[in-house]
């Protein structure tokens, strides 16, 4: 059953069925594998219809849900000893310590590997799309964080001084001469009804202009700034080589990916990805799942389906004739009751 299905699942034609779909919103044949599985997890989630009306997490949840499914079947075509393309550490968002939404601003961050020493990160906070001009809403604040010295402040203070947090933690630091408009990397993640954009903080200096004039920050029509189609940005991450890319920070060494995961991890769910998926990968993040795919697979299917060896058979018990009798005068003897029929009540 299983060498059926390994046989099954290597076929050209997965190939030639993913290129079909993404051609069908006119997505042109992406360069690898990771690329292709990304934006068809992005426009099969927007093509359900479940984005229409999700909350901003619920949203994110499913995004990644959809990000690691479509991953496992975009890799199918490559030999069966290779895993899937995409791993994770998940942080609990409601917890109550550093690690945490409340505390970081953000929702995920998410780590392409193209070689052991060159990746590309991006940063995300998905924001509800409220109205056909393209605007979201800035003013949702972040609680007071007395144990880093931080009060109530806006959730974009949150994300930007954690990003520069990143930048400060590389081994030289990685320089920020620009200062926000360095942050092309970090986004807010815009759905509406029929497409996903991303609006980079470094597009949005109007929202630190009106915090710095003490002024009420409400919706943000990014449209009349610089921003991106999501499928766009993913394509560029996944695209091969070293060039910087806009939307995305560069880690040029494994030295750098490694500070990256170290200070993502503190802050941010951190989900990491690799363009060429092979045996021999081994993510950077901790606690990542070290089983291979086929273990995992026996694994579910020994829970699935029980051995027959390990079912026990219950024989029903056969009673002799005096059994049978006692049991039936029982029986009859608990439904007669008391014998008598129901009353009726007395006339007044």
């Amino acid at each position: 059953m299983i060498e059926a299905m390994r046989f099954a699942v290597t076929s050209p034609k997965i190939d030639e069925w993913i290129k079909s779909e993404l051609d069908l919103f006119g997505i042109t044949t992406p360069t690898n594998r990771l690329s292709a599985a990304l934006q068809m997890a992005v426009v099969h989630l927007l093509a359900s219809g479940l984005s229409n009306d999700l909350d901003e997490e619920s949203f994110t949840g499913a995004l990644l849900g959809a990000f690691c499914q479509t991953s496992r079947l975009a890799t199918a075509g490559t030999p069966a000893t290779s895993d899937s393309s995409l791993t994770w550490r998940r942080h609990n968002k409601n917890g109550k310590d550093y690690l945490s939404e409340r505390s970081t601003g953000a929702d995920f961050s998410l780590i392409i590997r193209h070689d052991d020493d060159f990746a590309v990160a991006a940063v995300f906070q998905a924001k509800n799309g409220q109205s056909k001009i393209g605007s979201f809403d800035a003013s949702h604040m972040s609680p007071e964080l007395p144990e880093q010295g931080r009060g109530k402040e806006l959730q974009f203070c949150r994300i930007r001084d954690y990003c520069y947090h990143i930048l400060s933690n590389f081994n030289p630091p990685k320089e920020n001469k620009s200062g926000l408009k360095d942050l092309d990397w970090a986004h807010y993640l815009v759905y509406e009804r029929f497409a996903v954009y991303c609006s980079p903080l470094s597009s949005l200096s109007l929202i630190q202009d009106h915090i710095a004039n003490d002024l009420k920050c409400g919706a943000v029509r990014y449209k009349e700034h610089s921003y991106s189609v999501f499928t766009d940005l993913l394509r560029e991450g996944c695209a091969p080589g070293r060039a910087k890319r806009t939307g995305w920070l560069s880690l040029n060494s494994k030295d750098e990916i490694s500070s990256f995961v170290a200070s993502a991890l503190d802050l941010f769910e951190v989900y990491e990805s690799h363009i060429d998926p092979k045996p021999s990968w081994t993510p950077l993040i901790k606690d990542h799942v070290t089983m291979s795919a086929m273990e995992r697979v026996e694994r579910i299917r020994s829970e699935l389906v029980p051995r027959l060896d390990t079912v026990t058979v219950q024989t029903p018990k056969m009673l002799s004739l005096e059994e049978r009798r006692a049991r039936n005068a029982n029986t009859s003897h608990m439904s007669i009751g008391d014998g008598k029929g129901p009353r009726r009540p007395k006339p007044g």
